[in-house]
């Protein structure tokens, strides 16, 4: 889990270290940059979202859902990047309290890139 994913290099980085299968979540709360991080992570790893079911309704989604380095002989690895705040999360509930590793690098929200 990548708590502050944006602009998303580090969030690929940490993706090719998945070897091809996994899960990734990449949070971003700054709408702005979390289309940033969408675009780095197409160009960087290849991210191709899922479809939403045609005739889901509701607010533009705050999830995107899809999967990086897929290869012959493995599925990729899936990915979800949430346009939230991840102080919002409750740690001690599913699928948070499975995460293995947590990628913190505060400093990035500020870095000035998109």
């Amino acid at each position: 889990l990548d708590a502050c994913a944006a602009p998303g290099s580090k969030t690929s980085h940490a993706i090719e270290l998945l070897g091809g299968s996994g899960k990734m979540f990449a949070f971003e709360k700054d709408p702005r940059r979390g289309k940033a991080l969408l675009q780095r992570l197409r160009l960087l790893c290849g991210f191709e979202e899922t479809r939403r079911p045609r005739g889901a309704k509701g607010k533009k989604a705050s999830v995107k859902r899809g999967r990086c380095l897929a290869v012959a002989g493995h599925p990729g690895v899936e990915v979800e990047v949430r346009i939230k705040d991840f102080l919002e999360v409750k740690p001690w509930e599913p699928p948070w309290n499975q995460v293995e590793v947590l990628l913190v690098d505060p400093s990035c929200s500020g870095s000035g890139l998109p």
